[in-house]
C-alpha cells in the first residue's frame, strides 16, 4: 500500500562552498528530521564526498537519505543527479572529477569545502575547485546517471541562472528527463506556460537549502510504496497510484 513521504531532494552540506560551514551532514540530517521530513537528497556542487556520512547519520535517526550531486554541465546548467546507493554516487563522482578543471579551490574568495564524518567530526577539506562547470554535456550526464540506476532532473527550472530553461530557453528533445525541479511552488504556472510540454505531475519543489534554517518541510510529498529511488521515478511518471504532491504556498 502506498503512503505519503515528505521529501526534499535538493539540500547542500558545507562541502558546497556557497553553503554555511556549520551545515555538516549530521546537522543537516537532524534538522531535516526535526522539520518532519522523511526523505532528503544530499546534492552538493559537483561532489558526493559528504554523502556517505549523511546516509549513515540518516540511518541512525530513521531518515532516508538519497545520495546525490548537483552537477554543473558544460552548458552551465544544473542537474540533480540522484543515485540508488553510495557506491553508484562515488563512481559518478570519480567520473565528474575527471571532467572538472584541475584547479584548486580558493577558500578565501569562494568559501571552504569541509568534509565531515557521520558524527560531525571534521575530516579535512576538499581542495578541488567545485564551483565550476564540468565538460560533461546534458545528454551524456543523463545517460550516465540513468545507466547507473539513478534519476536525473533539471534543477530549479524557475530561475534564470544555471537552469535548463533560463540558459537554453527550452527543454532539448531527446533527453527524456523523468521530472523537473522548481524552487518555488508558486512559479509552476509560469514554468508550464513557458514549456507546455512539461507534465505538471512531474514537477517537484525543493528547498535548495544552503543553510540549516533553509531546510523546511512539506514542499513536496511523494505517494509511494516505499522510500526508494525507483519508487520516486514511478511517482514522477504517475505509475499505478504513485504521484507527486506539491504544496501550494500562500
Amino acid at each position: 500500500m502506498s503512503q505519503l513521504f515528505s521529501a526534499d531532494i535538493h539540500i547542500h552540506t558545507s562541502l558546497s562552498p556557497c553553503a554555511a560551514d556549520d551545515a555538516s551532514p549530521s546537522r543537516v540530517v537532524h534538522r531535516a528530521r526535526q522539520r518532519g521530513l522523511d526523505i532528503i537528497a544530499i546534492t552538493d556542487h559537483n561532489s558526493c564526498e559528504n554523502v556517505e556520512a549523511a546516509v549513515i547519520a540518516g540511518e541512525r535517526v530513521g531518515l532516508t537519505v538519497w545520495p546525490g550531486m548537483e552537477l554543473q554541465t558544460k552548458e552551465e546548467v544544473h542537474l540533480l543527479c540522484l543515485f540508488p546507493d553510495v557506491r553508484a554516487a562515488t563512481e559518478f563522482q570519480s567520473l565528474v572529477y575527471a571532467h572538472l578543471p584541475a584547479v584548486e579551490n580558493r577558500p578565501e574568495r569562494l568559501g571552504r569545502q569541509p568534509l565531515y564524518d557521520e558524527q560531525g567530526e571534521l575530516l579535512g577539506e576538499c581542495r578541488r575547485l567545485l564551483l565550476v562547470s564540468s565538460d560533461l554535456g546534458l545528454d551524456d550526464a543523463f545517460k550516465i546517471v540513468t545507466r547507473s540506476g539513478g534519476a536525473c532532473l533539471p534543477a530549479h527550472v524557475d530561475r534564470k541562472a544555471y537552469s535548463l530553461i533560463g540558459v537554453l530557453g527550452a527543454v532539448p528533445t531527446g533527453v527524456p528527463f523523468p521530472g523537473y525541479e522548481v524552487s518555488r511552488p508558486q512559479s509552476i504556472p509560469a514554468v508550464l506556460a513557458a514549456c507546455p510540454w512539461i507534465h505538471e505531475a512531474s514537477i517537484v519543489a525543493s528547498s535548495d537549502a544552503h543553510r540549516l534554517e533553509d531546510i523546511v518541510s512539506g514542499k513536496t510529498s511523494l505517494l509511494m510504496a516505499g522510500p526508494s529511488l525507483a519508487e520516486f521515478v514511478a511517482a514522477l511518471e504517475g505509475r499505478e497510484d504513485r504521484k507527486v504532491v506539491v504544496r501550494q504556498e500562500s
